[in-house]
C-alpha cells in the first residue's frame, strides 16, 4: 500500500486495493471474534459515546469487516438486526481501511469515492472521520469513526482524539480475540501495562525530558496504573493515575480515563475542569469504580508548572540535590469528585526535576503512609546525581520495591539545565 501522510486523511485511486479484504490471516482474526460478545461490550459502546461527545458530532460507531461489515457499537443511531451486516463495498469503513490509517471527508456528497455510498444517499453521512483498526500484526480489520449529517471541517485535534480512542478500541478487539482463543493470562495483562507505561513517546526535547518505570508484585494480579504525555506549541501536559482494583476490568477503565483526560485537555487549558470532567465521566459510565490521578502542565517559556490532583500522591520537586513534596490540594478521587480541584503551581527552573508516582511505589502494609513517602523522598535525593533519567527512575523504584504490595509506577521529569552533564536519552 502506498505510503502517505496519515494526518491528511485523503485517499487516492491507486490505494483502492480491494484484495486486502481477502487476506486469509485478516479474515481469520475477524471471524474468530464473537459478534454477540462484541455487541454487548460496554467498553466499545463507551468509546463510541466518548468519540461523538468529545468531537461534537452527531454519530459514532465501531465497524468491523470480515465477509461483510458488522457494527458492534454505535452512538446516535440504532441498527436493526436486518441492517447489522452490509456489503463491504457500500461502507466508509472499507475506504478507511484502504486509506492507510485515517480517512476524513468534509462533504461526502462532493467526494468521488463516497458520493454514491448508501449512507450518503440517505443523508445520514455528510462529514466523516474514520481511523483504521488493525489486528495484532497490523492488518486493517475495521474502523472507529465519527460522522455528521452536515458538512464539517476536521481539525488535527479531531484526528488526534479519534486516533487515541481507536487505539483503545483496537486493544479491546485484541483482548477479545485473546480471550476467545486462549484466555487472558495475567502476564499478558502485565505486558499491556508495560507497553502503556514504559513505551509512550515521553519528553526528549529541549524543554522537558522524561522517563518512566513500572514494577509489580510477582504474585499479585495486574493493576490499573497509567501515565500520559502530550505536547502542544504553548504547553506540555503530563499525567499519572491509578484505578482502584486489579485485573482486566481495571485496565479497561484505566485506558478509558487516560484517553478521556487527554481529549478534555485538548479542548481546554483549565486543569481543574479537565479533572472534574474526567471524574464526571467515570461516575456516569462506571458508578462503582474509582481512580486517583494527577495532571500537570508546563509552560516552556516561563517554567510555570501547574498541578490538579484527584486523591493522588503529591509530586516531588527536586532542586540542587534536595527533594520536597509539591504543596498541592489533593481533592477527592475520580468518580467521587463533584467540584473542580484547586490548581497549585510552582516554577520549574532549569535543572529541576519532578517525580510523579502511584502509591504502590512507597505504600506498604502495616506502615504509616508518611513513613513510606519519606522513604521515597530520600530515594529521590539519593539518585539526584544520576544524569540518565531512565537509570534514575529505575533505581528509585528498585530501591523501594523489596517488599512490594502493589503495582508501582514512577515518571521522572526534568527541565534540562544548560551545561549540566546528560547522556542522550
Amino acid at each position: 500500500m502506498k505510503e502517505r501522510d496519515s494526518r491528511r486523511g485523503g485517499l487516492s485511486a491507486d490505494q483502492l486495493d480491494w484484495s486486502l479484504f481477502e487476506n486469509p490471516e485478516r479474515l481469520r482474526f475477524v471471524r474468530g471474534l464473537d459478534e454477540s460478545d462484541l455487541a454487548s461490550s460496554d467498553s466499545l459502546q463507551r468509546l463510541a459515546r466518548i468519540g461523538a461527545t468529545a468531537s461534537g458530532t452527531d454519530f459514532a460507531q465501531v465497524s468491523l469487516i470480515g465477509d461483510s461489515q458488522f457494527v458492534p457499537a454505535s452512538h446516535g443511531l440504532t441498527y436493526e438486526a436486518s441492517d447489522q451486516h452490509c456489503a463491504v463495498g457500500d461502507t466508509f469503513c472499507s475506504l478507511t481501511m484502504m486509506s492507510g490509517g485515517v480517512f476524513r471527508v468534509e462533504d461526502a456528497r462532493l467526494n468521488e469515492f463516497t458520493s454514491d455510498l448508501p449512507p450518503v444517499a440517505s443523508g445520514k453521512v455528510v462529514a466523516y472521520l474514520g481511523v483504521s483498526l488493525n489486528d495484532p500484526d497490523g492488518r486493517p480489520v475495521g474502523a472507529l469513526c465519527v460522522f455528521h449529517s452536515e458538512p464539517r471541517k476536521w481539525l488535527d485535534h479531531d484526528v488526534d482524539l479519534i486516533s487515541d480512542l481507536a487505539q483503545l478500541a483496537q486493544r479491546e478487539l485484541h483482548t477479545s480475540a485473546a480471550l476467545e482463543s486462549a484466555g487472558m493470562r495475567d502476564d499478558r495483562l502485565r505486558s499491556v501495562i508495560n507497553e502503556l507505561v514504559e513505551l509512550p513517546k515521553l519528553g526528549n526535547g529541549v524543554h522537558l525530558k522524561a522517563r518512566a518505570h513500572y514494577d509489580h508484585h510477582a504474585g499479585a494480579p495486574a493493576g490499573g496504573d497509567w501515565i500520559d504525555w502530550s505536547e502542544r506549541p504553548d504547553r506540555i501536559s503530563f499525567a499519572i493515575g491509578d484505578v482502584a482494583g486489579h485485573g482486566l476490568s481495571s485496565i479497561v477503565v484505566m485506558e478509558e480515563l487516560r484517553h478521556a483526560m487527554r481529549a478534555y485537555a485538548i479542548h481546554s487549558d483549565d486543569l481543574g475542569d479537565t479533572i472534574l470532567k474526567t471524574s464526571e465521566l467515570l461516575r456516569q459510565l462506571r458508578p462503582s469504580d474509582m481512580a486517583t490521578a494527577l495532571m500537570a502542565d508546563f509552560d516552556p517559556t516561563t517554567g510555570r508548572t501547574r498541578f490538579a490532583v484527584a486523591g493522588h500522591p503529591a509530586p516531588i520537586h527536586c532542586r540542587d540535590g534536595r527533594a520536597t513534596p509539591v504543596p498541592v490540594e489533593p481533592g477527592p478521587p475520580l468518580g467521587v469528585m463533584t467540584e473542580p480541584p484547586v490548581v497549585s503551581e510552582i516554577v520549574l527552573e532549569p535543572g529541576d526535576r519532578l517525580i510523579l508516582v502511584t502509591d504502590g511505589v512507597f505504600e506498604r502494609r502495616n506502615e504509616s503512609i508518611d513513613v513510606g513517602f519519606e522513604r521515597l523522598v530520600s530515594a529521590a535525593e539519593r539518585y539526584w546525581s544520576e544524569p540518565d533519567l531512565e537509570a534514575a527512575a529505575r533505581s528509585i523504584v528498585d530501591d523501594l520495591v523489596d517488599d512490594l504490595d502493589d503495582d508501582a509506577c514512577l515518571m521522572l521529569v526534568e527541565r534540562p539545565a544548560v551545561g549540566r552533564r546528560q547522556q542522550d536519552l
